[in-house]
């Protein structure tokens, strides 16, 4: 397959519209058995890049981003068919989110006890409206944030008590689960239950029934049961921290969100959802810069960046890398609760990009800074000019005077 602005004697990307592509810009090969793929880049002008890196040749791997001139493409790995159910509120063409909407769609007929697992912000409050819509129960769906509840006030909270059943308890209340009868009840952050409660949560999953404190008789009730943690529960489980029993009860199905880094293709779709600006137009710089950053915060940071983005614009029609770059750069450096996958990188890629990892931990990848040698021969090839090099890179040109300065680089050396 050959990517450029005219495609004759192969198969191809025809890039028309985007004049910064050469004529035949790339090409991308396969082996013999279809497993290895490779960029070469054929001679063009503004080079082919893969993560963010100028390469004449690259090894390609699921997930990679390509920019041939001022265009971006993304490259997929994924089997050549693939159900997509139909799920509200969770969008995106990702083969990540579409496998989740799948296991969605098969949750939600079984009626078993679901565990949505994920790190912060993949939406997993987001996929418990979703089941709950999905089975279609008469009755509510009853939020609970377990990590905000008191432990003096929990089983109050969760199960109601009766009139004087403590100081303070001059009425009866219901108590989140009788308040999901008929629905649906969603623990979030199950995790946090301290065990004396979690003992008591057991019970009522295998009664069906509920005692308010202070009271003797238990109380049906038909509550279907989502929970959700980004804790590693097994690990909890192992350590004493969790009931081996209860863990079973709530794990009947486990669903695994996928953190947004793993999902590139939707980023940009969600972000323009988000940003509900009919005419605003992405510049290549912010588009790619976007694409490559490794979301610790997943969703919930692409929803802060859009509002910063929003506010930024002020009735302009452009948005630009400068508007978010340090917000991108202080949040890039989060060290995130499971490792983030380093993007591929060329053989000549500056060390300076190595993300050091502590444990299983491991920092998010930093945008990719050039080597001195590249920066010369940028400059070189643009005679100084900070913009044209800016673009031809797709950065900022505050990016660019970064780089001079930490490569010791002064700009009117390379002035024409």
């Amino acid at each position: 397959m050959k990517l450029g602005r005219e495609v004759r004697e192969a198969q191809g990307i025809c890039l028309a519209a985007d004049r910064r592509v050469s004529r035949v810009h790339a090409s991308v090969r396969t082996d013999a058995g279809g497993r290895k793929v490779r960029l070469l880049d054929g001679g063009s002008k503004n080079g082919s890049f893969v993560n963010g890196h100028r390469v004449q040749e690259s090894d390609l791997h699921d997930g990679d981003v390509i920019r041939v001139g001022s265009s971006l493409l993304l490259l997929r790995d994924e089997p050549a068919k693939q159900v997509d159910a139909a799920v509200p509120n969770l969008r995106g063409s990702a083969p990540a989110i579409r496998a989740v909407r799948d296991a969605l769609s098969q949750a939600a007929t079984s009626g078993c006890n679901v565990l949505i697992l994920g790190e912060s912000g993949t939406g997993k409050e987001v996929t418990a409206q979703s089941l709950h819509q999905l089975r279609g129960r008469k009755g509510p769906l009853v939020a609970v944030n377990c990590a905000a509840i008191p432990a003096e006030l929990a089983e109050s909270q969760l199960f109601g008590h009766l009139p004087g059943a403590f100081t303070g308890a001059h009425s009866a209340h219901d108590g989140y689960f009788r308040s999901a009868d008929r629905g649906t009840i969603f623990l979030d952050e199950v995790g946090e239950l301290p065990l004396t409660l979690q003992a008591k949560l057991l019970r009522v999953l295998e009664d069906k029934k509920v005692c308010p404190v202070g009271g003797t008789r238990a109380i049906p009730v038909d509550a279907w049961l989502l929970a959700a943690t980004n804790r590693d529960l097994l690990e909890s489980v192992s350590q004493g921290r969790f009931r081996a029993d209860l863990y079973a009860r709530l794990a009947q199905v486990i669903l695994q969100l996928p953190p947004l880094r793993e999902r590139r293709e939707d980023i940009l779709l969600l972000l323009v959802h988000l940003l509900e600006l009919p005419t605003a137009r992405l510049t290549v710089a912010l588009a790619e810069a976007l694409l490559l950053h490794p979301f610790p915060f997943n969703v919930r940071e692409l929803i802060q960046l859009a509002a910063q983005l929003r506010l930024a614009v002020r009735g302009g029609t452009e948005l630009d890398l400068p508007m978010v770059e340090e917000r991108l750069a202080a949040n890039a450096h989060v060290i995130t609760r499971s490792a983030v996958r380093v993007p591929a990188k060329s053989p000549s890629a500056n060390s300076e990009d190595d993300v050091a990892q502590s444990g299983e931990h491991q920092a998010a990848a930093r945008l990719p800074i050039p080597s001195r040698e590249e920066l010369v021969r940028l400059l070189q090839e643009h005679k100084g000019h900070i913009s044209r090099v800016a673009q031809a890179v797709g950065r900022s040109r505050r990016q660019v005077d970064r780089w001079l300065e930490l490569h010791g680089l002064l700009r009117k050396d390379f002035l024409d």
